[in-house]
């Protein structure tokens, strides 16, 4: 037996660390810039409606807040009273009500300009920039696109402006210009980290749909990364992803030393070590994957595998194992193999096709390796599981094929009737496949036990 290339796929794409989403938080008036100072006194009912307004807002009752500054709108309308309204909606979760405000502060502010008397460029740009964040949580990419192209001309040393320009850019698809728009960021301060991040996913994904310059993005990537830990040294997520990167470029030995540096830094990361466990497989240190699969495992179950992301490095973690496991027992000569290994890569894909019930892949890899431990039923019950999760697999076919000709030998070799009856049982099980699962489980039930009859009988299940 050997779980070389099929056992490998998964294992050969690495897992990356993401950079954090982005929350799309706009700058509040009173965050950059003072609060409207209304005169105090009972007389005037402004300054008594933006007091209760603030007071709300600091106690986190947003629609509370949002009523009170609407009122103040409608009293002393203007860019910064319906600023002020903006934001609370905002906060209220009332994009289209937060959208509507800002839309009115701006013209607002034009009407101000126009007539000689502008308002502070700062709230101006709050206007723009919040309408903007709102038109993105609205899906409304184009319009927002305008806004903060609006905030970068008005001020070009805006960095917000830019991220958020380069966050849109992102999500509509216009990698490079995502990409120009982030590194305006870091000219403008150098000091951030997240950028980094973005700009070197960005190049990642340029190289993944890119074959003809597939290596030339991945570059890109690498020394992003790089400039990064230049910054930022101790970043497990920039030498964990050099190491991804490096693997794909096809050298696994700086992508292993990639990987040790992680471990260094955190020797209980989990992530990290499952890819090292892949490195290791594909530099064939088989004993070295083991014991790297064995100890990620333990670290993922200390950390808890309940997320998608957990259950997903398990998956990957279970299956390396048995890999490595497999590769060491092929390695063992002839007559001499310790059958203890094959035992241990049974249970591994055990826990494999716990973690995912429904990959054929994990039902695959486990019939074979019950198959050459000799147990035949539970190695055809997981192949003939496997054909009806992936019918067009033919590797799956062929083995469940061998693993039925052999439970079902004829019981004089060289007998053609008997070896013509095996051929005639495969070809009706073929045609059992075509049809639902359930339909599929009932009927190989059936003739399951009229083939385990037949065999003591005499033979005659085609006889009609």
């Amino acid at each position: 037996m050997n779980l070389e290339v099929q056992r490998l796929e998964p294992l050969i794409e690495p897992l990356m660390i993401e950079p954090p989403p982005r929350s799309f938080q706009a700058p509040r008036v009173g965050q950059t810039i003072s609060m409207p100072n209304y005169p105090v006194s009972a007389a005037d009912p402004a300054s008594e409606i933006a007091s209760r307004a603030r007071s709300f807002f600091a106690k986190g009752d947003f629609e509370a807040a949002a009523g009170e500054y609407e009122r103040l709108a409608e009293m002393r309308p203007g860019t910064l009273s319906y600023c002020l309204l903006g934001g609370a909606s905002y906060s209220a979760g009332d994009l289209k009500g937060s959208a509507a405000a800002y839309r009115k502060a701006i013209k607002a502010a034009q009407k101000a300009r126009r007539a000689g008397h502008p308002v502070p460029r700062e709230i101006e740009a709050i206007a723009h920039c919040g309408l903007g964040i709102d038109l993105i949580l609205l899906g409304t990419l184009d319009e927002a696109l305008t806004e903060f192209r609006t905030l970068v001309k008005a001020n070009p040393q805006d960095t917000l402006a830019y991220y958020l320009l380069g966050d849109v850019h992102a999500l509509r698809g216009h990698r490079q210009l995502a990409i120009d728009a982030y590194e305006k960021v870091l000219e403008l301060n150098s000091n951030l980290t997240e950028p980094f991040l973005y700009i070197a996913k960005l190049y990642t994904e340029l190289g993944k749909s890119s074959q003809t310059r597939q290596d030339q993005f991945f570059s890109k990537a690498i020394e992003t990364y790089r400039r990064l830990l230049e910054v930022w040294p101790d970043s497990a997520a920039a030498q964990n992803n050099i190491g991804v990167l490096l693997f794909w470029l096809g050298d696994t030995g700086a992508a292993i030393t990639a990987y040790e540096r992680v471990l260094e830094l955190d020797p209980t990361d989990p992530e990290a070590r499952t890819n090292l466990g892949a490195a290791y497989l594909d530099a064939r240190r088989f004993s070295e994957a083991k014991e790297a699969f064995e100890t990620a495992i333990k670290q993922t179950k200390h950390r808890g595998a309940n997320e998608v992301r957990g259950r997903d490095l398990a998956w990957r973690q279970h299956l390396g194992l048995a890999a490595a496991l497999d590769h060491l027992y092929e390695q063992q000569a002839i007559g001499r193999k310790d059958s203890a290994l094959l035992v241990a890569a049974e249970s591994a894909l055990v826990q494999l096709t716990a973690l995912d019930s429904l990959n054929a892949l994990s039902h695959h890899l486990l019939g074979v390796v019950r198959a050459e431990l000799g147990d035949l039923e539970n190695a055809q019950r997981d192949l003939l599981r496997a054909v009806q999760l992936d019918p067009e697999n033919q590797e799956v076919q062929a083995a469940l094929q061998k693993v039925m000709a052999a439970r079902y030998a004829p019981g004089q070799p060289g007998d053609e009737a008997e070896e013509r009856r095996v051929r005639e049982t495969l070809q009706v099980l073929n045609t059992l496949l075509e049809g639902d699962e359930e339909e599929q489980t009932e009927t190989f039930a059936r003739l399951k036990q009229a083939l385990e009859e037949d065999r003591l009988s005499e033979r005659r299940l085609f006889s009609d």
